[in-house]
């Protein structure tokens, strides 16, 4: 029985890492280059190229954030605060001396997401960069 039990979760885990690499092998993700290490919610994430997908499941808009260098993938669960001109594609970081974190997601309809912020407590002045993304071809 627990034999079983385990074959079904491993076979399962293993879909799972199947389809989210074949999600990336699909068209219509986008790009971008990220001079700089930042952090991502909790993960911390290397300077490098990325790749991210956004998928609606359940109603609950998540985007899947993957460095193609080191094949890092994290999954962020955002919420929409607001609609802008759609213009080109991006992703907001806010740094402050002990790093940059990711905070916005802005798609290509103009829709902009809010991520899992880290915390900062610098009371240090801060700023904001802003990375492009690309689309892939099939887009």
């Amino acid at each position: 029985m627990k034999t079983t039990y385990f074959v079904q979760i491993t076979l399962a885990a293993a879909l799972a890492v199947a389809g989210s690499v074949a999600m990336f092998a699909q068209s219509g993700s986008m790009t971008a280059k990220v001079d700089f290490p930042f952090r991502a919610t909790t993960a911390d994430m290397a300077s490098g190229h990325y790749e991210l997908r956004h998928e609606n499941i359940s109603g609950v808009p998540r985007f899947y954030l993957r460095n193609a260098d080191t094949h890092k993938q994290i999954i962020l669960i955002v919420h929409a605060v607001k609609t802008v001109k759609p213009d080109r594609p991006s992703m907001t970081f806010r740094c402050v001396s002990a790093g940059c974190g990711l905070t916005e997601i802005t798609s290509w309809n103009g829709q902009v997401y809010q991520t899992g912020a880290p915390k900062y407590t610098s009371a240090e002045k801060e700023r904001l960069v802003t990375v492009y993304l690309d689309r892939t071809a099939g887009e």
